[in-house]
């Protein structure tokens, strides 16, 4: 175009703008501005100032009329254009000042809408144009916040996608498009502006361009948030800032709760808006923390992605910055590291860190983050040494930094922090050095953090350990320096340290070690030492001289924490695990190019080794000296020298075949001190050796001597003093060394003779008589050992002494009854030292043939027989011990050399004698000559039979034993071992018959006890394989034969007992040497075999050398395997514990014993018996037999007399008493049953042994005894339980091997299980429960599946057992089951496939089976179970959500408390039934079912609706139960609320069916749950069935004469509809409310107070108003008003008279066609029908309808046609009053007045006027008041005519008096009187009337006053005296309106009576309102007297006026003085 054109063009808009006025501009400017802006971008001069000029008149025009509002999306979109295309300068400045302009005046609506526009392409604007639309997008937030909530209307053109009534709040979301290409830029512009959102955020308020840039902002932030102002104070930017936050809050909160986004669209927007959230919750002002709070915690922290990098680097932004200057200053960027390059920040935008409250938030956030630590770097590193290099030294943000470089090192990959670490390890030692001058609180809990972040770094990079090789001196200087609560810290820190310093490396081995010493050795420094140990342990091997060296040296501490880890560095065992764990977590941290090592034996360090190093920390030497002193405490040394010794074992045991150690154990040690420490370097470790057990025997032997002396004194300067030493606490410490003397003296003879030096000698002699008891044992072992290399002389000075302390000692009388004396422990040290020396001698001699010196002992000899009979145990124990190694060694048959060689010497007893009876006894008096053998075996006897000591039993009983050892065949052998048999077999006896008696002294006796049994074993072996002289050999198999049958098969139990350990100890003992099994384990076989043959146990040591004098597979033992493995079998079925473990060992010596064809039958025997066979040996049963313990089957009956039945004899007796011989035989396999358990566990016990002996050759029959053995070791009796675990122990050593033969064997187990859960026996059904619940611990579906899914129905079965502990122990393992089958449904721990199958198997059963069970215990169950499904199972349930869902809503009734039924059905005086109702319901709601069917609600679709909406329908119709009922209603509802779509094509059905459903629903909370559903579909109904239900309901309501009236339900239920959809889709309800508001009117005055309230609120809600809601659908509401007037309930009647009385209440002054149809039906319904209750509600209205409406219902006949309603009105309702009910006349009657007060106040002031009516009313009420008939009641309830007159019947005399009047008969003698007033006030209503008919008015007055009289005389009643006083009131004044009061009416009768009776009520009455009732009337009459000038024809009224000025009374005295002021003003008038 050209310029002509265009100016044309210019013109034609000047030309519109001019003529258009300014109510029309706004829309010229929505065409014009656009187009003239645009033309300001013409090229031709002239055009654009033509343009500019008429711009600037529009200019002028709008800004003086700020309403008129501008096309600002128009010229926003010009702007864009011209802006982003380049356009000219005057259109983008021009659109940019009206766009200003025009947004500020846009309305909310307009600027909300607008944002989508403003934000496009804002990325690509400039910085100033960014700020200018900016602000303007603020300001449309801060509209759209504002407005939210409220309903207002869009204008259509901006609707666009905004939603009806109200903006959508999600249009950011509408920027998330990633698969557009121009995503990016799309993304960007909403970056713009969230990040101009975060800086008003962090923005503090005050600040200003030239002050300092606040931290995380830049320089343009603080310009963009001021947008050209100069500050923002805090109120200011307040509300902004919570503008912003609910502007984002309600997108977020929006998504979650409605769905409407995608779950990528909602993280997307919650990781842009991250870094706002962080910095609202540290804002100043409260009020934005708590809103940030909220949205960061609920709306953007749950669904931000912390694993996404893009999402974590505005955190990292916050805590660095964008400086490059702050990163640059950072060392760690490097090109090696594959830092980003710095990429210069413009400086205006270059940000600083944010606050430190930011910080600590987002440190936080990195936390949870596993990206952070692993991918984040270098900018973890540049935040670690920001908040560790804080030059301001803050507390929290260090611990922060501190706590993420934790979680980084715990959670992040070594190889991505591995680089830093050295940089790291630096920051973190020099911070610590730092701290070190800091003594607060806060800086030494930084401290303690430093020292474990310290040792945890250095564990993970340990290559940064090799250059702070001083980290550990500085760790135990710290442990020294700081304070208690920080040395935990220190030590956690350390042991990470010494994991990273693991394996030590060899230049570092020395400076540990002398480190760890050092601290070790530092007294009072607990903690030094305790972690010295405990790196001493970790960092070193075993053998560590120095490190062994240091636990020695702290074994014994005070502290119980150093003893117990120093107690681990001593034991090979110990050591080894602790070693094994931490090494291999150190070995879990090595990296893969770490070369791992295998890990090294645990073996004792080398003798030689650690004895040198022992013995340079000891400073001991060659020339050490046993008394020298030394710098530990004596049991640190025994400890160190036990250590050594046992380092000599192991060195010596190293240089041999482990194997042949067994053959000549002692010649081990002697081979490697002469071949090992020959040379020259192992004699030094030799003695050195020897001087440390020198010393540690000399230094115990001291400590314990004491300096005690006795009273007498010494004997002679040489003998040994005799002292009762003083005990520390360590008595035995001696002990050790002593044994350690008595090992290497059996080695070689060096030794030997070494250790019989006379120091030595005489070191033994002072600890024999005054050491400890066990010390006196041990040093008599060892001098019994050293004598072979005593010489002669030595010989007999030892017996010597040791003889002239038993003559000292047994020479005192009172020694024989002392129990503890210091004579009496030397007498027992001396006897056993004498005796182990006259044991070595002997033997000496009897191999040198020698025997000469012998007779010498014959005295010693005696006096140890004589000592038998002392009090002292220890005395009698050693005398017999004595006696025993005398009679072993040959010495006592020798010395006592009197017995016959073929016979008994005299005074002997036979052996065919009883032995119980036979004569024992001891001798006190006896002479030298006359002892002999017999009596020494009698003594002892004696003893065993008479003495009540265990352990004086038990050595004698060995003693004899050791006898029998040097005893030949002859009739003292048979006396001793028939003595023994019969005393212990007799005592036995006794005792069981006793325990019979006496249940507590059933295990109580020395003769019952194990330990003497095992003793008289050891005698027996002792008896058959103690000896090889002739002919002791048969005599043995005599011994064992006389076992089997004698004592095996003994009717007592307790011989029986008994039997069995004889047995093996008769075949351990005797039988041949097996050889052990090699372990495969060579250090466990090593430390074994060392601890069995070195043992430092001095009881051990004892049996030891017992053992070696027995002789090895002799034929008592090796000729009767089969008799052993037959009484052994036989005794396995014992039910004594005891019995069956000495028979199983016994079994299992047997097996070991036999060839391969006794060792396959034993195997089978016992597989038979595991799997339920019996034993082969057949029992005789007598009637003694006992079959049961005592009370295994109670009682038999008190008629009976057997009692408690156990024996056979005690079944028989029963059985026959009960007449059922039969019995019999069922008590005898309850019998057999009963010992098949007791076979079945012992049996275990054996197998055990035999399993360990030969394990394969069993292999194949346990192979099918495995399932069984598995159920087995869960059995509910604990012994069986234990004995086959002990079993399955054995089978299967280790956890790995054990879990792995159960794998291997799954299925069987699990078949064997799922067998027993249905088993007859209890027993078997809770060992497979209990087996069931450890199988399925730590396996998968995949395993188990089959298995749990058969036994899932079977557990239910048995949760219902009859035996409570089943019933008990299924349920535990349903809850397992439950656990399991739960884990297997979670996607965390299986994948899709397996919980697909899980839920396929699982839930099927549990909605079949479960749900369907008997049994209460099992629903719940089944509910719960299913819950816990739900609630892990996600997207997996949707297949069976149908089931699921069904089954739920079904039994939620089922599973209802009973009590809650009860509870309605007895109803409460308290709650309604809707009350109890909800309770229920609310109850219900809080089950595992309903937690259930939420979980599913979510999931349903399309899909799941298909299949679950018809059952869903279905319980709708026949659901039973108020639970299931409502639950299914509620569930349709949610349905229909969040899956609308799905559910769509089932809307009409479910309305169809809900609606039926509601007809017949009697429960109101159903009703409620059904109408919200209903409202929730109602939402996506169609039109036609939306106004269809919506009639429905109407007409339901309506319609209802089918219905009984008393059922309210119809009506109650479409008003709950009704108001359902009300509240849910009103919108949709808005055009349909023609069809039911004019109901909902007419339903609130419903008699039943629910419908009424449903109605009200829907009244209320869609009405706009009562007055205006009727106004327009009055015309239907009248409609329907007949047909309730018609109805045949009076209910119906009473609500449509209620209805139109509130109608008439409304003043519908408007609407004269309402008024008078309201008018209409009102007078129809009066006349018409009977008198129905509530009809009175009519007269109400009649009388409302005349007070607030006559004007409009007169229509065009103006007050004359009012006037005559009116009267019509009252002769209707005057009719009425003659009706014959009280209340109904009653109410008639107060209608009646009111209807008369209207006509009196409406009434013509002039002009004569007919009143036929009024006159007509006011004589009959005056008749009725005159006769009295106003107070006659007619009984019957009802009238059978329409019309009817006052009744002509006459008043009884004195019924009058209202004494005897009730309450309805005075008010209805009130009412007459009001009407009576009101109705001559209407028959004479002006003065022209009155004038007209003056003489009928003047009769009728005085007939009226006459009656006010009348009452006021007769009638007390304060009421009634009202009354008549207002009444007449009005009459006067009345008179005077109308002119008529004359002097001849003042002066008449009635008004001076009236006068009368109104003063009088002044001075007699006492109430209030009567008196000023009075006043006003006599004032009236005084003041009307007087204007008319007669005041004296009323005298005395002034005086009493004037005397009532006195009163009290306020109100009295104000009135008087104005009737007298009245009075006084008034000037006469002219008569």
């Amino acid at each position: 175009m050209n310029p002509q054109q265009v100016l044309g063009l210019v013109d034609k808009q000047m030309v519109r703008l001019a003529s258009a006025d300014d109510s029309k501009l706004e829309g010229v400017l929505d065409t014009v501005l656009p187009q003239l802006l645009q033309l300001l971008g013409f090229p031709d001069a002239t055009v654009r100032n033509k343009v500019m000029e008429l711009v600037n008149h529009v200019n002028t025009r709008v800004k003086s009329q700020p309403h008129i509002k501008l096309p600002v999306q128009k010229i926003l979109n010009l702007w864009s254009t011209a802006l982003l295309n380049k356009g000219s300068p005057f259109i983008v400045n021009f659109s940019i000042l009206y766009l200003k302009m025009g947004y500020e005046r846009a309305s909310p609506a307009d600027k909300s809408a607008l944002l989508p526009m403003l934000l496009k392409n804002l990325s690509l604007h400039s910085r100033d144009n960014q700020m200018t639309l900016l602000g303007m997008v603020l300001q449309g937030v801060l509209s759209r916040t504002s407005e939210y909530g409220k309903n207002f209307e869009v204008p259509t053109h901006l609707k666009g996608d905004w939603a009806s009534g109200r903006p959508t709040e999600d249009f950011l979301y509408q920027y998330y498009k990633p698969t557009e290409a121009n995503s990016a830029a799309l993304d960007r512009d909403v970056t713009v502006v969230l990040d101009y959102f975060c800086s008003i955020i962090l923005y503090p308020a005050g600040t200003t361009m030239t002050s300092k840039t606040p931290p995380a902002m830049s320089p343009v932030d603080v310009r963009m948030v001021l947008n050209g102002k100069e500050e923002l104070s805090s109120k200011d930017i307040l509300p902004i800032k919570l503008n912003i936050l609910r502007f984002l809050k309600s997108h977020l909160q929006r998504h979650i709760e409605a769905k409407q986004q995608s779950a990528e669209q909602h993280k997307w927007l919650a990781s842009k808006v991250l870094t706002l959230s962080i910095a609202s919750t540290c804002d100043a002002q409260h009020e934005v923390v708590s809103a940030g709070e909220t949205l960061l915690k609920q709306y953007v922290e749950p669904v931000v992605d912390f694993e996404c990098k893009e999402s974590l680097l505005p955190l990292y932004e916050l805590l660095l910055g964008n400086s490059p200057l702050s990163l640059g200053e950072l060392r760690f960027i490097s090109k090696d590291l594959g830092a980003p390059q710095v990429v210069a920040t413009d400086i205006a935008k270059q940000r600083s860190p944010a606050p430190e409250t930011i910080q600590l938030k987002a440190l936080a956030l990195l936390c949870k983050s596993l990206s952070a630590v692993n991918e984040c770097w270098p900018q973890n590193a540049f935040v670690i040494r920001r908040s560790l290099s804080d030059p301001s030294g803050r507390g929290k943000l260090l611990s922060s930094g501190l706590q993420y470089l934790m979680w980084m090192l715990n959670n992040g990959k070594p190889t991505s922090y591995k680089p830093y670490a050295a940089d790291m390890l630096d920051i973190l030692c020099s911070l610590r050095a730092s701290s070190l001058k800091s003594t607060g609180h806060e800086a030494q809990s930084i401290r303690g953090s430093l020292y474990v972040a310290i040792g945890y770094l250095c564990k993970q990079c340990k290559d940064v350990v090799g250059q702070k090789t001083d980290l550990l001196e500085t760790y135990f200087e710290s442990l020294e320096t700081e304070v208690s609560h920080l040395k935990s810290s220190i030590q956690e820190g350390m042991a990470h340290l010494c994991t990273a310093l693991w394996p030590l490396r060899q230049d570092l081995q020395q400076y540990c070690a002398d480190l760890f010493l050092a601290n070790a050795m530092k007294e009072n420094k607990e903690a030094c030492q305790l972690s010295a140990l405990q790196c001493t342990n970790k960092l070193f091997n075993f053998e560590h001289s120095c490190s062994r060296l240091i636990c020695l040296l702290l074994a014994e501490h005070s502290y119980l924490q150093i003893r117990e880890e120093s107690s681990k560095g001593l034991g090979v065992a110990t050591f080894k695990q602790q070693k094994g764990q931490f090494e291999s977590l150190a070995l879990e941290l090595q990296t893969t190019d770490t070369p791992v090592s295998p890990k090294p034996r645990q073996e004792y360090p080398d003798f030689v080794c650690f004895l040198h190093y022992v013995c340079n920390h000891l400073k001991v030497t060659r020339d050490t000296s046993m008394k020298d002193c030394i710098c530990v405490s004596p049991k640190t040394l025994v400890m160190i020298t036990q250590f050594t010794f046992r380092c000599l074992l192991h060195s010596a045991t190293r240089c041999v075949d482990v194997g042949q150690m067994s053959e000549e154990h002692k010649a081990v040690i002697s081979k490697y001190l002469v071949l090992q420490l020959g040379c020259s370097e192992g004699k030094l470790a030799l003695d050195l050796f020897f001087i440390l057990v020198d010393l540690c025997l000399y230094h115990t032997a001291d400590l314990v001597a004491g300096s005690y002396v006795s009273a007498d004194a010494a004997l002679n300067p040489n003998s040994v003093t005799l002292g009762n030493s003083l005990v520390p606490q360590d008595e035995d410490l001696p002990l050790m060394p002593l044994l350690i003397v008595a090992h290497l003296s059996q080695t070689n003879s060096e030794s030997k003779a070494r250790y019989a030096k006379d120091k030595y000698v005489d070191l033994y002699l002072k600890v024999l008589v005054k050491g400890p008891k066990q010390v006196r044992e041990c040093a008599a072992i060892v001098l019994g050992h050293i004598a072979s290399a005593l010489t002669k002389e030595v010989q007999m000075d030892v017996f010597q002494k040791l003889g002239h302390i038993h003559t000292e000692v047994t020479n005192k009388p009172e020694m024989a009854t002392l129990n503890s004396a210091p004579e009496a422990n030397a007498l027992h040290g001396a006897v056993l030292g004498y005796a182990a020396l006259l044991q070595a001698v002997y033997d000496e001699l009897e191999a040198s043939k020698d025997q000469c010196t012998m007779p010498l002992h014959r005295p010693t000899i005696l006096l140890w027989y004589k000592v038998l009979l002392y009090n002292n145990a220890h005395v009698v124990t050693a005398a017999t011990k004595a006696l025993g190694m005398a009679g072993q060694c040959g010495a006592l048959w020798s010395l006592l050399d009197n017995v016959a060689k073929d016979g008994l010497v005299e005074g002997e007893t036979t052996a065919s004698e009883n032995p119980a009876d036979m004569p024992v006894s001891i001798q006190p008096a006896l002479a030298e000559v006359e002892l002999t053998a017999v009596l020494v075996i009698k003594g002892l006897l004696h003893l065993i039979k008479s003495h009540t000591n265990n352990r004086v039993v038990e050595q004698a009983i060995s003693s004899l034993g050791c006898i029998s050892m040097g005893l030949p065949v002859s009739g003292t052998l048979d006396l001793l071992v028939e003595g023994l048999f019969g005393i212990v077999v007799a005592r036995l006896t006794a005792v069981s018959v006793s325990a019979k008696k006496d249940k507590s002294s059933a295990e109580s006796g020395g003769y019952q006890g194990e330990e003497t049994q095992f003793t008289f074993g050891e005698a027996l072996a002792c008896v058959c394989g103690g000896s090889t002289k002739v002919g002791r050999e048969d005599y043995s198999v005599k011994v064992a034969r006389r076992l089997f049958s004698e004592f095996v098969v003994h009717r007592v139990p307790a011989i029986k007992r008994a039997s069995a350990i004889w047995l093996l100890c008769l075949a351990q003992l005797c039988g041949a040497k097996v050889k052990e099994v090699s372990s495969p384990n060579q250090d466990e076989e090593q430390e074994t075999f060392l601890n069995t043959t070195y043992t430092l146990d001095l009881a051990d040591f004892h049996h030891l050398t017992f053992r070696q004098g027995l002789t090895r597979d002799h034929p008592c033992v090796s000729n009767f395997l089969k008799d052993y493995q037959k009484a052994f079998q036989y005794l396995l079925t014992d039910p004594n514990e005891i019995t069956q473990e000495a028979a199983s060992k016994g079994l299992t010596l047997i097996y070991s014993l036999g060839d391969k064809d006794s060792q396959s039958g034993l195997v089978a025997s016992l597989v038979n018996m595991l799997n339920g066979g019996k034993s082969d040996m057949d029992v005789k049963i007598s009637g003694d037999t006992e079959l049961f313990p005592k009370d295994f089957i109670g009682k038999a009956p008190a008629s009976s007399g057997v009692g408690n039945l156990s024996t056979y004899k005690d079944v028989c007796n029963l059985a026959t008493e009960m007449g059922r011989p039969d019995l019999v035989y069922q008590f005898m396999s309850l019998a057999s049953h009963h010992s098949l358990w007791n076979s079945k566990r012992a049996a275990a016990f054996g197998a055990v042994n035999i399993i360990r002996a030969n394990f394969e050759s069993i292999r194949p029959q346990l192979q099918a005894v495995l399932p069984k053995l598995y159920r087995n070791k869960f059995d509910p009796n604990q012994k069986i339980a234990e004995a086959m675990s002990s079993m399955w122990d054995s089978l299967l050593p280790g956890l790995q091997e054990s879990r792995q033969a159960v794998d291997d064997n799954l299925a069987a187990i699990g078949k064997e299980v799922v067998a027993g859960l249905n088993h007859y026996q209890y027993r078997i059904r809770e060992a497979s429960l209990s087996a069931l619940m450890d199988l399925l611990g730590g396996r998968t579906w995949s395993k188990l599946g089959g298995a749990v899914t058969e036994a899932l129905p079977m557990v239910f079965r048995v949760m219902d057992d009859v035996k409570d502990t089943t019933a008990a122990i299924a349920k535990a393992c349903a809850r397992a089951i439950a656990n399991f089958v739960v884990k297997s449904c979670t996607p965390q721990y299986a994948d899709r496939t397996e919980i697909a199958d899980c839920m396929d198997r699982i839930l099927p059963i549990l909605i079949d089976k479960g749900f369907n069970c008997p049994c209460k215990d099992v629903v719940q169950y089944a509910a719960q179970f299913l819950q816990r499904i739900c609630h892990v199972g996600g997207a997996s349930l949707r297949p069976h959500i149908p089931n699921i869902v069904h089954v739920c809503l079904e039994y939620k009734t089922a599973l209802e408390p009973r009590e809650f039924q009860y509870l309605q059905n007895m109803g409460d005086a308290q709650l309604t039934t809707e009350q109890i109702e909800s309770v229920r319901v609310a109850m219900s709601s809080a089950t595992p079912l309903s937690e259930a069917i939420k979980c599913c609600q979510p999931l349903c679709d399309a899909e799941v609706f298909v299949l679950l909406m018809p059952r869903l329908i279905d319980l709708l119709k026949t659901g039973v139960g108020l639970p299931t009922r409502s639950a299914t209603a509620q569930f349709i509802g949610l349905a229909a609320k969040f899956h609308a779509p799905a559910i769509s094509p089932y809307v009409p059905k479910l309305i169809e069916t809900a609606t039926l459903v509601l007809k017949h629903e009697g429960s109101i909370v159903v009703k409620k749950a059904l109408a919200n559903a209903l409202g929730f579909v109602f939402r996506d109904s169609p039109h036609a069935q939306a106004e269809m239900l919506v009639q429905t309901m109407a007409d339901s309501y309506t319609a209802e004469r089918e219905h009984d009236e008393t059922d309210d339900g119809i009506r109650v239920t479409a008003g709950i509809v009704l108001e359902e959809l009300t509240n849910l889709a009103a919108d949709k309800l808005k055009d349909l409310t023609g069809a039911y508001l004019p109901v909902a009117y007419i339903a609130m005055w419903d008699s039943n107070a629910r419908a009424a309230e449903a109605w009200t609120e829907v009244w209320r809600a869609n009405s706009g108003g009562d007055r205006e809601g009727v106004n327009k659908h009055y015309r239907r509401i009248l409609e329907l008003l007949p047909q309730f007037f018609d109805h045949l309930s009076w209910k119906k009647r009473t609500q449509a008279a209620k209805c139109i009385h509130a109608i008439c209440k409304q003043r519908h002054a408007e609407q004269p066609e309402l008024l008078q149809a309201v008018y209409t039906q009102l007078t129809e319904n009066i006349t018409k029908g009977r008198v129905w209750e509530g009809k009175e509600h009519l007269f109400d209205a009649l009388a409302m309808f005349f007070e607030t409406c006559c004007f409009a219902s007169a229509g065009e006949a103006g007050t004359g046609g009012m006037l005559l309603q009116l009267e019509q009105a009252v002769q209707i309702v005057f009719k009425e009053c003659s009706k014959p009910r009280k209340n109904y006349r009653l109410r008639a009657h107060r209608a009646l007045v009111s209807l008369l007060t209207s006509s009196y106040q409406h009434r013509p002031l002039t002009g004569a006027v007919v009143t036929t009516t009024y006159s007509k009313v006011l004589g009959t009420v005056l008749e009725l008041l005159e006769s009295g008939e106003a107070l006659q009641v007619k009984d019957e309830e009802d009238d059978d005519g329409e019309d009817g007159g006052p009744a002509d019947v006459a008043l009884a005399e004195g019924q009058a008096r209202d004494a005897n009047l009730s309450g309805a008969h005075i008010e209805i003698k009130t009412q007459l009187l009001q009407a009576a007033g009101q109705a001559w006030m209407c028959s004479f209503v002006n003065t022209d009337t009155a004038r007209a008919h003056a003489a009928d008015m003047e009769a009728t007055l005085q007939r009226l006053l006459g009656i006010f009289n009348r009452h006021l005389q007769e009638v007390s009643l304060v009421s009634t005296q009202l009354v008549v006083l207002k009444a007449a009131q009005s009459t006067i004044t009345h008179l005077v309106s109308i002119e008529r009061l004359d002097r001849g009416i003042l002066t008449s009768a009635y008004i001076h009576q009236l006068v009368q009776l109104g003063t009088s009520r002044l001075t007699q009455f006492t109430e209030r309102d009567v008196r000023v009732a009075a006043l006003h009337l006599v004032g009236v009459l005084y003041s009307k007297a007087c204007r008319l000038g007669f005041a004296g024809t009323l005298p005395g009224l002034q005086q009493q006026l004037e005397a009532m000025l006195s009163e009290e009374d306020i109100s009295l005295q104000d009135n008087a003085r104005r009737y007298l002021d009245l009075s006084q003003s008034q000037s006469p008038a002219v008569t």
